[in-house]
Parts: C-alpha cells; structure tokens; sequence
C-alpha cells in the first residue's frame, strides 16, 4: 500500500471514529437530560402526593386521614429524588462530557457497567418495591374493610395508590436506561 492511501485509511479511520464519539455523546446527552428532566414528574408527584394528603389529613373521615400517612412519606421520597435528578443530572453530564473527550473506550466500559446495574439490578428491585407496596396496599385495605377498620382501609389505598404512582414514575426510567444501554451496547470498543 503506498503512503497516500494508508494515510486516507488512518484519516477516514479517524474522522470515522469521531463521528461514532459524537453520536454516542448526543445519546448520553439525550440519556442524561431526560433523567435530569425526569425531576420533574418526581417533584410535581411529591408536592401533589403533600398536598392531597394535606386535604386528606384536615378531613372528618377516619378513613381519608389513614390515607394521608402513606401520601406524606411518598411525598418526602418523590421529592427529594425529584430534586435530586433535577440537580445532579446536568452536573453529571459535564463531567461525563469531559471523561467521554478524554477516553471514549474508558467512559463507554464505564458507563456499560453503570448501566447494567441500573437496567439489570437497580429498577428492577425498585418496580418489585413498588409493586409490592401496591399490593399490600390492597391487602391493608381489603383487610380493614374485613375487619371494619377505616383508618386501615385508607392506609391501604393510600399506599397502593402511591406504590403505582412510583411504579409508574421508575419504569419510565427503565425505558430510558435499556435505550442508553442498547446504544452504548454498539460502540465499538
């Protein structure tokens, strides 16, 4: 082979490569701003969670006060993680800018382990949680109607219904996890 063609075989090597880093970079970009916008449906499900369970709580009924105690632990979790999405998301994606320029074969390694924890251990517990508050939620409230016991009936509904709120809320980010993990699957290392 003679110089001018290896070198046309380095260069469109290279310029190859950099398009694949930039894809690859508007994919996490697309990954990362979509969990820092996700602070959002978290936040607003916490301050509806407080404010429902604020109306429950002032109610006569014994068996809206029951509801309002799992609406106001639920509201201090969606909250607290909404905000936390909304802040450490962007910081996450400069770094992650940084470390992607720097090494693309280290941060894609990385990032493809991050991501298994996440898709194949991390949410799948976190929507067995769920689901699990849900169903005991069922299972107080069935119970409390049994025994007659409103205020057990309200605990009840008030955890299911929180438990598929947060059920709901976590498979989003199941979906937008397995579409980064699918995309980080086919960069060529």
């Amino acid at each position: 082979m003679n110089t001018k063609v290896a070198l046309f075989v380095v260069l469109a090597s290279v310029g190859a490569h950099a398009d694949e880093v930039e894809t690859l970079r508007g994919q996490m970009h697309t990954y990362y701003s979509g969990e820092a916008l996700a602070g959002i449906p978290f936040a607003g499900a916490g301050l509806a969670s407080a404010g429902a369970g604020t109306g429950l709580l002032l109610s006569r009924d014994p068996t809206a006060r029951g509801a309002s105690v799992p609406m106001f632990g639920f509201a201090a979790i969606e909250l607290a993680f909404g905000i936390y999405l909304a802040i450490r998301n962007p910081m996450r994606i400069v770094e992650f800018d940084a470390q992607l320029t720097a090494n693309p074969n280290a941060f894609v390694t990385s990032e493809r382990l991050r991501l298994k924890s996440i898709v194949h251990t991390y949410q799948p517990i976190l929507l067995a949680l769920w689901a699990a508050a849900s169903a005991a939620g069922g299972a107080f409230a069935i119970a409390g109607q049994v025994t007659s016991d409103r205020t057990m009936v309200g605990v009840g509904l008030g955890l299911a219904v929180q438990g598929l709120v947060m059920f709901l809320l976590d498979w989003t980010v199941l979906d937008r996890a397995r579409a980064y993990e699918t995309a980080l699957a086919h960069y060529p290392l």
